[in-house]
């Protein structure tokens, strides 16, 4: 796990943003904006395992190093891998953690949805016991297990 990262970037920052767009160029371009407005985690859900998803991976990865952001890629441990991107988020749908773990490079963080105890990080709409409220995702409240 990334601890230095993490801890970094989880209290430097405040938000977390999911990407957005049709096209390559209107993903990047929400992209930048979003790093250029102090957005500490970025989001890219790909559809498919396919060429154009690791060429956008990629240049998301880019951007979020110049700005010292995590990119996150939901669901897709094969682009995350690909890519090399610094956690995926899995939904209980997805693929188990464990499964997750044998395909991702132990310092990719593993994040998801719904409560786990097995998770680096736990990002959940509701305030339970041992969650936090670190971030903000569209105007909702997002509470960060500590």
């Amino acid at each position: 796990m990334q601890t230095d990262i993490v801890s970094t970037l989880l209290y430097k920052k405040t938000s977390y943003f999911i990407l957005g767009g049709k096209s390559e160029e209107e993903i990047l371009s929400n992209c930048a904006e979003a790093l250029n407005n102090n957005m500490s985690i970025i989001q890219f859900n790909p559809v498919n395992c396919d060429l154009i998803s690791v060429k956008i991976g990629h240049k998301i990865r880019q951007l979020c190093s110049i700005y010292d952001s995590l990119y996150i890629v939901k669901s897709r441990c094969d682009i995350a891998t690909i890519t090399e991107a610094n956690g995926v988020l899995l939904s209980d749908k997805d693929i188990k953690i464990e499964d997750a773990r044998k395909i991702l490079s132990h310092e990719t963080l593993v994040l998801t949805d719904y409560l786990s105890d097995t998770a680096d990080i736990v990002l959940y709409d509701k305030h339970v016991e041992n969650i936090k409220n670190l971030f903000v995702k569209e105007k909702e409240n997002i509470y960060l297990r500590v």
